[in-house]
């Protein structure tokens, strides 16, 4: 009995399309006229079947057949070229008899009108956008609203997250904020320029904002004229209003931004703001060809700067509010820059969950976020053939940026592995490389990405994320050499890399151009950074992993751009509120296994607020199954397996507990705790590993009041009581950030010691073995319960080792021959005894 093939689960795109038509007939009377219509069928047809009920076939005479697709992906009608005809010059409607496609015009000003809706320009900023809010954009801006209104008058710092990941409609939704919030001066800053448009779109051409103004560095206007009871949004990147004129004053053009108490700042791709490793990776291959997009990203940004959060770096901005919008804050989660109440998430996986129950509850209805592709995780081990030339790294794994290394420029790059990249190349394509194929499960199709009929459609418009510069052009090289013409000629290859290609958005256009509708064009774009952040493109529905990413941050971001939604509104022409998915899945092809493993079990763990991180990833794959290649069969990637693999390849480090990055040593949070905690906590003994000597510890002693009356004493009859609620002062940060240390350290000694099955921070502090918990924290878990209720640990990055930490146990008893996720009774049956 054969096997099914798991790729047959995969949707078919719908791939039929509206175009746009015109249409002359020859008749002297109307020799001028000109008929613009719109068609899903053939025009040749559709054109015979209206001409042919008025008797006129033998003199009608098409001019134009063009699809109905803009650049920028979206799809237009009839209508909106007809409304440039009518604001032309010397351009006649005719609707006589009630027709309204008829034009006293000519083929030019056709073709102009045509061009202008497909450019985006008059048609773009038409107001005709009356959509309204979906049910989490009115819980983020209602929680947003009342935190910032809480913040403000207990005298806190009035900042809120918006953890939302792309299509969330971020823009739409913060200027409904601002309506919300009455904000009448509102300042958007972000990392990104490219994003410009999108914030201008969404004010221009929505019904809702009518009457505001918006203000960037192209604007001509002066804003000081503009009256201040009318709401004006300013846009400017953090690298134009941080920069300073050569002795240091601020720019003249941005004087006035200074000196606006803005009602409410919006920092977008907030993410970038907090510099990262994640975000350097992203675009490292764009630095390693020369390119400066990396360095313009950052700005002007110092190594001081490096210990600032983005709202710190805006330096004499005076903001009432602050809402800091990204889709993968991580860094700013994990180092409790926002507490949860500062935090509205809305996940890949709140947004297919949606998506299902939408479909389940209201079966007749549209769904607001069915144009939006289920992501499906590829993994495909390559034959040792191919892997072994690129086999190394730090954890002896199949190495990406090996494989596919290169060296020259432009027509002179090439590939350091020629042979075996042009066999990856035919492999792909489900061609001969040795035994691999031979031992291939002949129940089953070729698996392989441009050989199964169910991966091919999605494969029409791709993304190749190349490690560097050399590697694109490389790539493009031997794609274009004549034996690989047949097998890839049908495809446009575009590399967009270098400094040809340009910074940021201005590397679209190309693309754009070369797909056109998306429907009669093939593309292949080349990149290794560029067009991976801000720009969309919706025609592109796989990507190919072929860079080695180790931050889960970098990796999605970039996996995220193929999940831009692809529909036609209106198809047949006959239902303005009908939305016809043209891309209802997409593809995400990586040929590391163990990599991609285990970015996706990180990535989940990440993404999950419950307080089991392996259901955060089980939740996680329902919604992006993984599929796995192993030579022979494609087949579903069990989690268990995921996980599994992930922390194989995860070395655990007994100090793994001494990293600041679990704790946030702000003296300021020590007014939360009682007197008798901040006692506790003061009195907890030095390590024996600590980097101070002894001296240095009783220097701590005598300087402290409180250990020096009896350190680990932390009962309150002392003389003085504690009474003095100035003594948290009397500790130094250093020393604070060093006895936190030395909590978390002894966490995992605890685990260690004890019999639960911890999972999280929250089961560590409900052990039921309280006397070993005092013995080894050298507090009570009321007391340290307290200390993370504070702030003191940074929790998520907390959860995160504690479960890497106990994975590992889990792999070190099941080499024992038992598994403690069937129970602890079972471990401590077997520890008894």
């Amino acid at each position: 009995m054969s096997e099914s093939n798991p790729l047959d689960k995969l949707p078919s795109p719908d791939f039929s399309t509206k175009r746009i038509y015109a249409y002359q007939l020859s008749l002297s009377e109307l020799a001028r006229r000109i008929k613009v219509g719109e068609t899903e069928r053939s025009v040749r047809s559709r054109v015979k079947e209206q001409v042919n009920t008025a008797g006129l076939s033998d003199v009608v005479k098409i001019l134009m057949d063009e699809p109905a697709v803009a650049a920028d992906g979206r799809t237009f009608r009839d209508v909106d070229v007809h409304e440039v005809l009518k604001r032309m010059p010397g351009v006649t409607h005719r609707t006589e008899g009630g027709g309204v496609e008829w034009f006293e015009c000519s083929l030019e000003q056709v073709q102009s009108a045509y061009n202008s809706v497909y450019a985006g320009e008059t048609f773009t900023r038409v107001r005709d956008k009356s959509f309204g809010l979906r049910g989490e954009q009115i819980r983020a801006i209602e929680m947003a609203d009342a935190y910032l209104t809480f913040a403000l008058a207990d005298g806190r710092e009035a900042r809120f997250l918006w953890n939302a990941k792309m299509r969330f409609g971020k823009t739409f939704a913060a200027y409904h904020l601002a309506m919300r919030r009455n904000a009448k001066r509102v300042l958007v800053v972000t990392y990104k320029p490219a994003v410009e448009d999108a914030w201008r779109t969404d004010l221009e051409t929505h019904t809702d904002f009518e009457g505001w103004v918006f203000f960037s560095r192209a604007s001509t206007e002066d804003p000081s004229f503009i009256a201040t009871d009318t709401p004006l949004v300013c846009f400017s990147s953090l690298q134009d209003l941080r920069g300073r004129t050569v002795d240091g004053a601020i720019k003249e053009q941005n004087q006035w931004i200074h000196d606006v108490v803005w009602d409410l700042v919006i920092v977008d791709e907030y993410h970038y703001g907090a510099w990262n490793d994640a975000t350097q990776e992203l675009l490292s291959g764009e630095v390693g060809g020369g390119e400066t997009e990396l360095a313009n990203a950052r700005g002007a940004d110092s190594e001081e700067d490096d210990s600032k959060d983005l709202v710190e770096r805006l330096d004499n901005i005076k903001g009432k509010v602050f809402l800091c919008l990204s889709g993968t804050p991580f860094r700013a989660i994990a180092s409790n820059e926002f507490s949860d109440e500062q935090i509205f998430n809305w996940t890949y996986t709140d947004e297919q969950r949606a998506k299902e129950e939408f479909a389940a509850n209201y079966p007749d209805q549209r769904n607001p976020y069915g144009a939006l592709p289920q992501m499906n995780l590829l993994v495909y081990q390559l034959p040792k053939k191919l892997r072994e030339v690129a086999i190394g790294g730090k954890r002896n794994e199949f190495d990406l940026n090996t494989f596919f290394a290169a060296t020259g420029n432009g027509k002179r790059a090439s590939f350091t592995h020629r042979d075996q990249v042009q066999a990856w190349l035919d492999w792909l394509r489900g061609q001969d490389v040795g035994a691999a194929v031979q031992v291939l499960d002949v129940s089953t199709a070729k698996p392989f990405p441009y050989a199964d009929t169910n991966v091919l459609p999605y494969m029409n418009h791709s993304v190749w994320f190349l490690p560097a510069v050399a590697s694109v052009f490389a790539m493009r090289n031997l794609l274009a050499e004549p034996h690989n013409a047949v097998s890839w000629g049908q495809f446009t290859v575009l590399p967009v890399a270098g400094k040809q290609a340009g910074d940021g958005a201005d590397a679209l256009p190309p693309v754009r151009e070369a797909i056109c509708s998306g429907y009669d064009t093939k593309t292949i774009t080349l990149t290794c950074g560029k067009l991976l952040t801000g720009v969309t493109v919706p025609q592109w529905s796989a990507i190919l992993m072929l860079k080695n990413l180790e931050a889960p941050e970098s990796y999605f971001q970039a996996a995220f751009r193929v999940q831009s939604p692809w529909s036609v509104w209106n198809p047949d022409g006959t239902n303005p509120n009908e939305e016809r998915v043209l891309k209802p899945a997409c593809l995400v092809l990586d040929f590391a296994p163990t990599r991609a493993l285990r970015l996706f079990a990180d990535y989940g763990m990440r993404l999950g607020r419950g307080m089991d991180a392996d259901n955060d990833v089980k939740e996680l794959s329902k919604y992006l199954p993984v599929l796995g290649f192993d030579g022979t069969r494609m087949q579903p990637v069990d989690v268990d397996e995921i996980i599994d693999t992930a922390f194989q390849t995860t070395t655990v480090d007994t100090r793994w507990m001494q990293s600041r990055k679990f704790i946030n040593p702000d003296a300021s949070k020590l007014e939360l705790l009682s007197e008798e905690v901040r006692r506790a906590l003061i009195c907890v003994t030095k390590q024996r590993q600590s980097d101070r000597s002894a001296d240095e510890d009783e220097n701590v002693i005598n300087k402290t009041p409180e250990l020096k009356e009896g350190e680990g004493n932390t009962s309150n009859d002392s003389e003085d009581g504690g009474s003095n609620t100035d003594q948290e002062d009397d500790l130094p940060e250093e020393d604070l950030a060093n006895r936190l240390s030395f909590i978390a350290k002894r966490i995992n000694a605890f685990m260690y010691l004890s019999d639960d099955i911890e999972k999280n921070l929250k089961d560590v502090l409900a052990t039921d073995e309280a006397e070993l918990f005092r013995m080894v924290m050298e507090l009570r878990k009321d007391e340290m319960a307290a200390l993370v209720d504070a702030g003191l640990f940074h929790e998520q990055a907390m959860r995160l080792a504690i479960h890497q930490f106990r994975r590992a146990d889990v792999a070190s008893f099941r080499y024992t021959g038992l598994d403690p996720r069937s129970g602890p009774e079972s471990i401590k049956g077997s520890t008894d005894a």
